[in-house]
């Protein structure tokens, strides 16, 4: 009841200072959306008509905003009122009409919704488009300024029900809903150059499709992370996801935990035959051969996502100064040390100038050691001699 009080309030208190005409609502939202995306060749987006997109009445803080497009027979319109000023796939609610008194009747015009499927469009660098819907239900709302009550209709949201950006090149948008919007569906789908995408405060959210962008397991968590509701998150598939690692640091560590929770990983091609802090270490022998690691955990829903991940030979792999038939490789990768055995050992791990660091037996299989960043002298019981670089 609060909630439809202040509404009424706001709509009330709005419309008793205007004159007579449409009304807009969602103003700044579209003029930060047209303004900051070009078309698939580059070129700034215009009307329907061919003209360069105006500024919409009122800033953000109240300040109004005059242009020579200004209709003097529809003063707030700003130019908005004529059919001629619509962008394509940009949909207004129309024919809301109002009759709070006989002096201020009218028609009120709402964003509803953005298609532009497939459109290729392509956002600015540096440029995020940020919506904001303002707080209509601020229990200071009646005592603002008339000029700030325009500036948040000009941020009002309460009529938006779909965005479909898919098939375009957005890379960062972020879209607070307030508690308002009745945005039902956001599709972000075929957007492969999306870095940041926040998703708040939509309480009648049904979907947010971000499938076929080539996301990490961990990217759809950080994205998950701002909805109330995770399960209207729709993510799979991501199409090819491609990685080339070392046989000796296949590095997932950042999918290996979403929050607390572990990921279940399934590998098909060979499977590792260690892993350290997300760090999975393969057989040498395999350099050259392409693996497939599926992906899924349950913070983010059942689905999973599947990478395609190119062996290369080992890096930062020790020099063997004497062969041994026991100790069969020595090699770093990140902070950690690794030994592959078919025997057992007595490994002594020395600094270059002699100091003793770790000593250690070492059985049979592969195992790590975290070090310092320095170079080491690897000593074993039988004779050999590595050299490694912890970088």
């Amino acid at each position: 009841m609060r909630k439809i009080f202040f509404l009424l309030s706001f709509v009330i208190c709005t419309f008793m200072v205007k004159a007579s005409g449409p009304w807009f609502s969602g103003m700044n939202l579209v003029h930060e959306l047209v303004t900051k995306v070009t078309d698939a060749d580059g070129n700034g987006l215009k009307t329907i008509d061919g003209r360069d997109p105006i500024d919409p009445l009122y800033k953000d803080d109240g300040t109004r905003i005059t242009d020579s497009y200004t209709d003097a027979d529809d003063d707030m319109s700003d130019g908005w009122g004529n059919a001629n000023w619509k962008f394509e796939g940009i949909g207004w609610i129309t024919g809301v009409s109002l009759n709070w008194e006989p002096t201020n009747q009218g028609n009120f015009w709402g964003l509803q919704s953005v298609n532009w499927k497939n459109f290729g469009y392509i956002q600015k660098a540096g440029q995020p488009i940020i919506w904001q819907q303002y707080d209509t239900f601020d229990p200071n709302y009646s005592q603002w300024s008339g000029a700030y009550k325009d500036a948040v209709q000009d941020n009002d949201m309460e009529f938006l029900v779909s965005l479909d950006f898919s098939g375009n090149k957005f890379n960062h948008f972020e879209l607070d809903g307030g508690h308002i919007s009745p945005v039902t569906l956001i599709d972000f789908s075929n957007n492969p150059t999306l870095d940041t995408l926040v998703i708040l405060n939509c309480d009648n959210l049904q979907e947010l499709n971000i499938t076929n962008n080539g996301f990490s397991l961990s990217k759809i968590y950080e994205i998950a992370q701002f909805l109330d509701d995770p399960s209207v998150l729709k993510y799979a598939p991501q199409g090819e996801i491609k990685y080339s690692f070392p046989t000796n640091a296949v590095d997932l560590s950042k999918d290996v935990m979403l929050g607390n929770t572990a990921s279940t990983i399934a590998w098909t091609g060979a499977q590792p035959v260690s892993e350290e802090n997300g760090v999975f270490v393969f057989d040498p022998s395999l350099a050259g051969t392409t693996i497939t690691a599926n992906l899924s955990n349950k913070m983010i829903g059942s689905e999973s996502i599947t990478y395609t991940i190119n062996l290369t030979s080992a890096e930062g792999s020790g020099i063997n100064t004497l062969a041994s038939a026991s100790v069969q490789k020595v090699w770093s990768a990140g902070n950690l040390l690794f030994v592959t055995s078919n025997t057992t050992e007595i490994m002594r791990i020395y600094t270059i100038d002699g100091r003793l660091v770790k000593q250690q037996n070492v059985s049979q299989g592969t195992f790590s050691v975290a070090l310092d960043k320095n170079l080491y002298i690897i000593n074993f019981d039988n004779g050999a001699n590595y050299k490694v670089l912890v970088k």
